[in-house]
């Protein structure tokens, strides 16, 4: 049998190969404060005999602790556990974008290209804590919002219900996604909406309910009028999801990007006209009575964006920062996938050299940019700092150090780890539920920034010799 080429999804490629890159290298992930107080709070309760109380979660998303405390049953590996994240959320969201494609009837390579090739999406993908969850999820919602708005079935309405109750136990603002939901079964399925609209007061109060104990902790908490302003700056920047706008002052490495990051804002005004053109198509089409089940996704997603936006940061201070783009994921995605779709069905050519040169530019930035972080281990932003796998190899060594003399004195001249030791201490916990190669004796260990690059350097002073 010939394979014809003419048929076959080139867009796949793109997509593919953002996600393999994505599976390499799991260490060069990101390490920061954040993810060291999921991993304690984790530590805890298993060291307590049983799930972490979500009140007692603080910021980190109890989910994220939940999920983790599974993971360390098995391991005590952080770079093991970042990548079967990566691995079991690539796979939920691969899923996801299949079958959403077969929902609207749409080659999968345009929309699985978009969201792989993001920088933004594929760095919360390789996060070894929470953000890489709500990846997958937000994608996992928006198919069951797809089901419901072709077939208006309840089952699809409970699925999206719950998938947004277990994003909210990860970030609270999930909680807004089926209020876009509603919006928009009231705008494109009157008629089921109407039917239904008992089951959904039943369904919201019943949702809120189970969402009670993550959200009181983080409703209102710690509400100031200029928290508000940053929240609501991050909730709309939140559009740069699926862009590569603001990446490299966020995470660059410290040598810089070089020409490749200078090509990446290139395909910043094609992907936001997609976007664009996506939300104008779903208008005019729903005006004149011709919108499909994909223009009433679309369109859901935008109505989700409008509603979801400047609530979040009114109702759960603090619960975004680049936390935003991974929640409203789909929600930019898919107005941009319907542009792609009705720009390809008129200007084909066009179209698919409009989405291929962006794409294009977007994986040679991921590529320069693994290369970069690889060898610089890390970033030097606070986003980001040294990687997780540098920060892991300086932890072990240390911890073997102090099992040979647990009277080891440590001089810290990192900042980092100067002012947030809990970083430090979290990976050393960790160091000492794992098998490590015998040590040396020493009377003390320096750790020092590198002097090139964002690594760690670790310098042992050796025992004295005794005359």
């Amino acid at each position: 049998m010939k394979f014809d080429w003419k048929k076959f999804d080139g867009f796949l490629l793109f997509a593919a190969g953002a996600t393999l890159l994505a599976l390499l290298h799991p260490g060069d992930a990101a390490w920061t404060p954040a993810e060291a107080e999921t991993v304690r709070l984790a530590l805890e309760a298993n060291a307590a005999g049983g799930p972490a109380s979500p009140g007692a979660c603080g910021a980190a998303g109890p989910a994220a602790v939940w999920l983790t405390q599974l993971f360390l049953l098995f391991t005590s590996d952080p770079v093991a556990i970042a990548s079967a994240v990566t691995v079991a959320a690539l796979f939920g969201a691969w899923a996801a974008l299949w079958r959403l494609a077969g929902i609207f009837h749409v080659p999968a390579g345009p929309g699985a290209a978009l969201c792989f090739c993001s920088p933004y999406l594929w760095f919360y993908l390789r996060m070894p804590v929470g953000t890489a969850w709500l990846v997958g999820l937000s994608l996992l919602y928006a198919m069951f919002l797809a089901l419901y708005m072709r077939e208006g079935k309840a089952g699809a309405a409970v699925g999206s219900a719950a998938t947004a109750l277990l994003m909210s136990y990860l970030n609270p603002a999930a909680i807004l996604l089926p209020a876009g939901a509603a919006a928009g079964a009231l705008v494109f399925r009157p008629a089921e909406f109407r039917r239904d609209r008992k089951n959904f007061a039943l369904g919201a109060a019943a949702l809120l309910l189970a969402a009670s104990p993550a959200l009181h902790t983080a409703l209102f908490r710690d509400f100031s009028l200029a928290g508000f302003q940053y929240g609501f700056r991050e909730a709309l920047l939140s559009a740069r999801c699926l862009t590569g706008f603001g990446f490299s002052d966020r995470f660059a490495p410290e040598t810089g990007l070089g020409w490749p990051g200078m090509l990446l804002f290139a395909s910043v005004p094609a992907v936001a006209f997609l976007v664009v053109l996506g939300v104008a198509i779903v208008i005019r089409r729903v005006r004149r009575g011709e919108g499909n089940t994909f223009d009433r996704v679309a369109g859901s997603c935008a109505l989700t964006l409008l509603i979801g936006l400047p609530l979040s940061p009114l109702l759960f201070p603090g619960a975004g920062g680049g936390e935003y783009g991974a929640v409203f994921a789909f929600a930019w995605l898919l107005p941009a996938w319907r542009g792609y779709a009705v720009l390809a069905s008129d200007y084909r050519l066009f179209g698919r050299l409009l989405l291929t040169a962006a794409l294009a530019l977007e994986l040679l930035f991921l590529l320069d940019f693994s290369r970069q972080i690889r060898s610089n281990a890390g970033g030097a932003s606070e986003s980001f700092g040294t990687s997780l796998g540098r920060q892991w190899l300086v932890a072990g060594r240390l911890a073997a150090a102090r099992r040979a003399n647990p009277d080891l004195r440590v001089e810290i001249k990192v900042d980092r780890w100067r002012d947030r030791p809990e970083t430090l201490r979290t990976l050393l916990r960790l160091a000492d539920e794992t098998e490590l190669p015998p040590a040396g004796e020493y009377v003390g260990a320096v750790l020092l920034p590198s002097r090139s690059g964002c690594g760690i350097d670790l310098i042992f002073l050796e025992k004295p010799v005794e005359h």
